[in-house]
């Protein structure tokens, strides 16, 4: 089995970090595996909440910080510090699904394999923003185009005052 390097790029996601932590910390293999934060010059409580974690984790992944603000050069320096020969990253806003790592590091198996991805389910706590139009939607998600219409039903429903 190949040895996978989770990163981790965050900044200014205090609130956030730690529910994607945690899950990339519940699919690595303990001793083969790795999660790497990389801290992109996060100036909000990010390094506090990072630290709390490694605490509670007995250390069980890495920190790195990257001074220089970029999500390209976050990617570079957790691509740098990875010692796995396979790198997943995911978003300090994700959370896997269970099976995750594992289904994605099963293709490269095959030596002719050079890059995996997987369908994202978007899910809004709020409307979604003007610039996402249906199509947009359906090409960035796994969900088909007919279940936009569904999504944004249920979301304008929550938000409005005036339910029976």
């Amino acid at each position: 089995m190949l040895h996978v390097t989770v990163v981790i790029c965050t900044h200014n996601r205090a609130d956030l970090i730690e529910q994607s932590v945690d899950a990339a910390l519940g699919e690595v293999r303990a001793g083969r595996d790795e999660v790497v934060v990389v801290d992109n010059a996060s100036t909000d409580a990010t390094p506090a909440v990072l630290a709390e974690l490694l605490r509670r984790t007995g250390g069980a992944f890495r920190v790195v910080r990257e001074a220089q603000l970029g999500l390209s050069t976050a990617r570079n320096r957790g691509l740098a510090e990875a010692q796995g020969e396979i790198v997943a990253y995911l978003d300090d806003d994700a959370v896997p699904r269970p099976g995750w790592l594992a289904a994605l590091e099963k293709p490269y198996r095959d030596p002719a394999v050079v890059a995996v991805g997987g369908r994202i389910f978007l899910r809004f706590v709020s409307e979604p923003p003007a610039w996402l139009s249906r199509e947009l939607h359906s090409a960035l998600s796994g969900f088909p185009a007919r279940v936009w219409a569904r999504l944004t039903a249920r979301v304008a429903a929550a938000a409005s005052p005036h339910r029976e």
